[in-house]
Formats: C-alpha cells, sequence, structure tokens
C-alpha cells in the first residue's frame, strides 16, 4: 500500500536535527512546502515591508504591499517574517542591514533560555532558504514558559483554528487586555499564518529527540491546526540500528555524517565542554580534539 504524500512545514532552529528531520520527510516521500522559525525579539527588525505580513493577534491577516497604509501601520501586531523568494534582499534592506551591522553581534547574543526554542545562531537561519531553495516564514517569540508540565494545557483564551476569522473584531477585543501567553502559543500562530499561505499543508515536522516536554507541545498544537506532526528523531537512540553500522550510543550522529551531514559547535553551555571544542564537527569529528571530545559529551 503506497502511503499519501504529505506537504510539510518543516521548523527549523539552525541545529542538526531539524535539518535531519527534513532529509527524513523527502526519504519517505513527502514534501517540505515551508520553513518555520521562531526568533528572539529584535526590536529594530520587526517592522513592516515588501518582506514582511502582519497579522493581529486575533490572527486577521494584513499584508504590506508597499503602499502607505497609515492606519494598517498603527496596528499593534506581531510580525511573521517571509524572506524574498530568491533568498537575497533588495538594496533598501541591504542597506538597512549595512547600518545594523554594527548591532548584529549584539543581537546574536540575545538567544533565548527557552523552555521550548533553540535559538542560538538565529542569524544564519535566513540562509536555509537560499540553501534549500524552500520559502522560510519567521517570526518573534512572545511570552515565556507558563505552563511547565509534561503535558501542555491549550489556553482557555486560545488563538481561532485555522481558517476561523467570522470573530476577528471580537477576539482582538477580547486579546486586547489579554494576560501573557505561553511561548508555546507563538509556534501556533506562526503555523497559522503559514497555513492560510500555502492551504494545501496538512503536516508539521521537528527535529524532537528525547525532550517529551517539546514534543507534546509540538502534538499540542498540531492537534489544534489539523496537523500531522512528524517527529522522524523521536527517541532515535533507541531504536533499530540500520544495517550500515552497528548499536551506538552515538548512532544518530555516525549516521548524520553518513548522509553528508556537517554539524559544527557554535556555542559552549554545558559542562565537559570548553572553548577548544567550539568549531568542532560533531558529527564527523574529524578535525582535531574538538569533534570528537564533544561527541563524549553528548
Amino acid at each position: 500500500m503506497s502511503q499519501q504524500q504529505l506537504n510539510v512545514i518543516a521548523l527549523i532552529s539552525g541545529g542538526k536535527d531539524s535539518l535531519y528531520s527534513i532529509l527524513h520527510c523527502l526519504k519517505n516521500g513527502h514534501k517540505v512546502v515551508a520553513l518555520a522559525n521562531l526568533h528572539p525579539p529584535l526590536g529594530c527588525r520587526e517592522h513592516e515591508s515588501a518582506t514582511y505580513a502582519a497579522y493581529r493577534v486575533s490572527g486577521a491577516l494584513q499584508h504590506d504591499d508597499g503602499d502607505d497604509q497609515g492606519a494598517d501601520r498603527e496596528v499593534e501586531a506581531d510580525v511573521v517574517q517571509r524572506e524574498s523568494e530568491n533568498g537575497d534582499y533588495d538594496e533598501e534592506e541591504e542597506e538597512e542591514e549595512e547600518e545594523e551591522e554594527e548591532e548584529e553581534e549584539e543581537e546574536e547574543e540575545e538567544d533565548l533560555d527557552s523552555y521550548m526554542y533553540q535559538t542560538v545562531g538565529h542569524s544564519i537561519v535566513p540562509l536555509y532558504q537560499s540553501a534549500l531553495g524552500i520559502p522560510l516564514y519567521r517570526a518573534p517569540i512572545r511570552g515565556t514558559a507558563l505552563d511547565t508540565a509534561r503535558d501542555y494545557q491549550t489556553p482557555s483564551a486560545s488563538a481561532p483554528r485555522h481558517g476561523d476569522n467570522d470573530n476577528d473584531n471580537a477576539n482582538a477585543n477580547a486579546n486586547a487586555n489579554a494576560p501573557a501567553e505561553d511561548e508555546t502559543e507563538s509556534l501556533f500562530r506562526l503555523l497559522q499564518h503559514i497555513m492560510r499561505a500555502h492551504p494545501s499543508a496538512n503536516a508539521v515536522s521537528a527535529g524532537a529527540i528525547l525532550s517529551t516536554y517539546q514534543r507534546t507541545r509540538i502534538e499540542n498544537v498540531a492537534a489544534r491546526l489539523g496537523l500531522v506532526p512528524l517527529a522522524w528523531l523521536w527517541m532515535y537512540p533507541a531504536l533499530p540500528p540500520p544495517v550500515e553500522r552497528g548499536v551506538s550510543v552515538v548512532g544518530l550522529l555516525e549516521d548524520m555524517a553518513a548522509c553528508g551531514c556537517e554539524a559544527r559547535i557554535i556555542k559552549i553551555a554545558s559542562g565537559g565542554l570548553d572553548v577548544d571544542d567550539l568549531w568542532g564537527d560533531v558529527a564527523g569529528g574529524g578535525d582535531g580534539g574538538g569533534g570528537a571530545r564533544g561527541r563524549r559529551g553528548l
């Protein structure tokens, strides 16, 4: 029996696991229609332009077509960034980037200590679109981890389901004075926006391996939006190994290396790792001590 081809929204963090999950989607005959990424709030970049689409808290979309629409610009809204089709920026955007070059280093330090999201290296995520040829959508992470239980409970005042726009004004008014929401809801809103841009999307993939906390939240959001959750790497270390290799505690890294994956360490925040491990290849481990020591630390 042939399996149904799914149209997948791939969650990416800039790390090796989310990218490896995309390879599994393709290997299993599915189509990745969009990339989704959540990043730390960067105030200087949260503006509307031709590559941005803003949406109200209620979920009602607004598109900036470049015209002067003062009324729309006055509306408080989160911002979803849609990179340009070829992954490049126009001249105006290049000028803006040049003006912000001095701030980039400081901004990059603003990766979050989040229960849910990995944001280290978030500034290079836009390169994924040009490298993979898949449209990328990004949004800032709002809120913090309010619900830290293993199983995530849908907030009572959650956003409307995909396609439910009948009570947008009422929802907007109700949410205007709403309390801070859990950071998980940022994922809900981003996927909801992408589904409007890609109505054929019916699945979402993630690189979760051992984090039940992360997996249950992705499954909660997927269920609310009617998406099939795909977690190809879930419990990967406990799965039977492929015939090409034997059982190994670093089997996932070995399988990544066999696919040509080069995963570099760009930040250390764990015991057993030091500055010498930076830029070590955790998948290949062939560049001296860094990769090998990093691999054992995992």
